[in-house]
């Protein structure tokens, strides 16, 4: 009889640390708070052989209890039964002191008030444990029998581990949302921010141009122009930053378009003067790739637009092509005389910036030496990465 008991005891003991276990390790990958209660609960009256369990939520103010998950209680109790908390409630009891109740025998039971949904469903025997986190308690799970049974330390231990692992993932839970809530904050001032900087950058983009109508025409006008462009470019990053959701990842084709437009619209250049072509594949980069590619196209167009068209007709074109799941080829063209690269390298800002951005993106600048020679225009090819 012996061996047959210990028998039973170590089988009972290896099925309860196995579903522990599965549980501990559910309680790791879900972040359904709900479903991992109402689990916990199976759980734990399965594993003690009982067929109703609960657990129940300390509400604000510590003196009432919320029925939020349980297995085998009428329709309509989970989620909206609320009893008292006070040193008359086992369930109370166990909030405040930290230690377990056993109740073998509710019908002679002196120590607490038997709640009467208790009484309705026949509980005759129950015990329950403290659901402890960090701070204040969660609250208490509790395993409720219809037949009268006694309850010794290993039951105990059982229930009080399972409590121990919902106490830690609602610790877990509780920072996932608290760091949910602070990166939604940080995300709506970073769109503040952003939108401040786009407003400011316009801000200083009108300000040069009224700089650039007063002296007229000259170096001083051109090289307000040139920094007029880069701020301007600045400005277009800063607006589709504030329109994407994500800033590492912005729809290039959208980003380039209105960039191409905003730079041409800026220099004053009418549809009729100098007409852009573009086409862009579907692709998307982050921040650090938008900001320097920008530039780079801005210095181009600047190129462009002083040098290319004497007559103030040509055309520029832009096409960005998808070449593999990480890269793309940008090629700008335009039509005007064109240049010798070799014959300016050292010399000209706006040639060696381009240099310098199409470093800074990982990528390779190279120029159409060809063209020059037929004098059909400049052409420049970037290899750059993408998403």
């Amino acid at each position: 009889m012996t061996d047959d008991t210990d028998t039973f005891d170590r089988e009972r003991w290896v099925r309860r640390q196995s579903a522990l276990a599965e549980f501990g390790r559910q309680a790791l990958m879900v972040d359904d708070l709900d479903a991992l209660l109402h689990e916990a609960v199976v759980l734990a009256a399965q594993g003690l052989d009982i067929d109703r369990a609960k657990v129940m939520e300390a509400l604000p103010g510590g003196d009432k209890l919320l029925m939020r998950a349980g297995t085998g209680w009428k329709p309509g109790l989970v989620g909206n039964l609320v009893v008292d908390a006070g040193s008359r409630s086992s369930g109370g009891f166990t909030l405040y002191t930290g230690k377990p109740v056993i109740a073998e025998d509710i019908e002679h039971e002196k120590r607490f008030d038997v709640p009467d949904f208790l009484r309705e469903h026949g509980i005759k025997s129950l015990i329950n444990v403290i659901i402890q986190g960090k701070g204040e308690p969660f609250g208490v799970l509790e395993v409720d029998s219809t037949k009268q049974r006694s309850f010794n330390q290993e039951d105990v231990d059982f229930l009080q581990s399972y409590a121990n692992v919902l106490a830690a993932a609602i610790d877990r839970n509780k920072t996932n949302d608290a760091l949910t809530k602070l990166a939604d904050e940080r995300a709506i001032l970073l769109r503040e921010l952003q939108h401040r900087v786009k407003n400011n950058l316009q801000i200083i983009t009108s300000l040069l141009n009224m700089q650039i109508r007063r002296v007229g025409s000259g170096e001083v006008e051109s090289q307000l122009r040139i920094i007029g462009s880069r701020v301007e470019t600045l400005r277009v990053v800063h607006d589709n930053l504030f329109q994407a959701e994500n800033i590492d990842q912005i729809p290039l084709p959208r980003y380039l378009s209105s960039l191409c437009e905003s730079l041409l619209a800026f220099h004053g250049v009418r549809a009729e003067e100098v007409t852009l072509k573009f086409s862009a594949d579907d692709a998307m980069a982050g921040v650090d790739t938008t900001v320097p590619l920008g530039l780079l196209i801005n210095e181009f167009f600047v190129n462009s637009i002083q040098h290319a068209f004497p007559k103030g007709q040509g055309e520029i074109d832009v096409r960005l092509t998808r070449e593999g799941a990480d890269r793309a080829r940008l090629v700008l063209t335009d039509d005007g005389p064109g240049f010798d690269r070799t014959a300016v390298k050292g010399k000209g800002t706006g040639l060696q910036i381009m240099d310098v951005l199409a470093l800074q993106l990982g990528g390779k600048l190279t120029w159409d030496g060809e063209l020059w020679k037929k004098n059909e225009g400049a052409q420049v090819v970037l290899e750059l990465p993408v998403i």
